[in-house]
């Protein structure tokens, strides 16, 4: 079974030398990897949970959550690992797949980043959901312009969300909940 996925994945990524991503559907990632569409369906969902998957097999993890630019700078890394690849997905009709990912991404490491703060669990959750969701959008929205770089994209997002930005969040919130 990780067999088929493995090629059916790998099938995919050559699929985008010759296409753009919107071109590739699952009869022609089968066509490809010379399966019947049913065992295509067996692995995948949809063409878009081949993208994720591919997303899922490179582990996007923060070497150290607890600093908020070292997330930030390894969610660009990743961006940038495959540059050509992620900008395809960025600006086509996956693009809700890269987003999806990178909050998921972004919520997790923004989770652990919170715990220095005594905040209840429901709470830390409200506020990464609203920071990873505003982070993530927001460096997609950058990363778009093909002339910036990574540098220049971090520099630009530390201008709306930063370390001040979040612990004014909390405080916020908790104002707003007492």
């Amino acid at each position: 079974m990780k067999a088929t996925e493995t090629l059916i994945q790998t099938k995919f990524l050559k699929l985008l030398n010759k296409y753009k991503i919107d071109e590739i559907n699952v009869d022609k990632l089968c066509e490809a990897v010379n399966i019947k569409r049913q065992t295509f369906y067996y692995h995948y969902k949809n063409i878009y949970d081949v993208i994720y998957s591919i997303f899922y097999s490179k582990r996007l993890e923060t070497t150290n959550p607890k600093v908020y630019d070292q997330i930030i700078l390894d969610y660009l890394n990743f961006l940038f690992s495959d540059d050509v690849f992620y900008r395809e997905i960025n600006e086509s009709n996956a693009k809700e797949v890269l987003i999806e990912f990178s909050v998921s991404f972004l919520y997790r490491s923004m989770l652990v980043y919170l715990s220095k703060y005594k905040l209840s669990t429901e709470i830390k959750k409200e506020i990464s959901r609203f920071v990873s969701t505003s982070i993530a959008q927001q460096a997609l929205y950058y990363y778009a312009n093909p002339d910036l770089n990574k540098k220049e994209i971090k520099q630009r997002l530390s201008l709306f969300i930063n370390e001040k930005y979040i612990e004014d969040v909390i405080y916020n919130y908790m104002k707003a909940n007492i």
